[in-house]
């Protein structure tokens, strides 16, 4: 199972594409009746909640996996996003920064963080440097639709567009069956206007909210 993107703009223009996230080392056997599950199942299990939208399920299974690891980037992305659809902005906004502040270890961490840091709607979040390290990591190490459209979005978000548009017109030509190709294709036109792409988490007014409390820790 794969997880769902970021947030619900018809969720990355396509309500759960399944398929951005690819959980090296994490997919494991369901765990027998007598063992505890693991992180990568409490993980798992976020997944699927968040994908049904079951947030606050899915709030509950990251809870549960940060309990094992800690340091986990991909489970306080995910529950951020979580916690924020369901109006939990303080918690949110907190899960932001401690994300903000761990590596990358899987592949997961790698396309999770370049994502978030070349397409949140909150600015501070943003780091484009960053976010092109990282998803040149995860294209070196995993060439996709999905790798080259977050290379291509984090070059967007440093104002490379023509690189960012580059990037998605090969990705298009070596993956023209994912199903991630109607989205690419938007944002090819958002790059052909030297406009990065922005997810869109929550309202204006709850953006603005969650951007406040990310600056201002209280």
């Amino acid at each position: 199972m794969t997880p769902p993107p970021l947030s619900s703009i018809p969720v990355m223009r396509c309500l759960w594409m399944l398929g951005f996230w690819v959980l090296a080392g994490l997919l494991v056997p369901a765990a027998s009746e007598e063992a505890a599950p693991t992180f990568a199942q409490h993980v798992l299990r976020g997944f699927e909640q968040e994908r049904l939208g079951n947030y606050a399920a899915a709030v509950e299974a990251y809870t549960e996996a940060l309990k094992l690891n800690e340091e986990s980037p991909t489970a306080y992305v995910r529950r951020a996003l979580c916690a924020a659809k369901l109006g939990q902005l303080e918690r949110a906004a907190v899960d932001l920064r401690e994300a903000n502040l761990l590596a990358p270890v899987t592949m997961t961490d790698y396309t999770t963080l370049a994502w978030l840091l070349a397409t949140a709607p909150i600015k501070s979040v943003r780091d484009g440097t960053r976010a092109v390290a990282y998803a040149q990591k995860a294209l070196t190490e995993s060439e996709s639709a999905d790798t080259y459209d977050i290379l291509a979005a984090a070059y967007a978000e440093m104002g490379n567009f023509q690189r960012a548009r580059n990037l998605l017109l090969e990705g298009l030509k070596k993956f023209p069956d994912s199903p991630r190709i109607p989205a690419m294709r938007e944002r090819l036109e958002l790059y052909n206007d030297k406009k990065p792409f922005r997810e869109a988490w929550l309202d204006e007014s709850g953006q603005k909210t969650l951007q406040n409390r990310v600056d201002n820790p209280r």
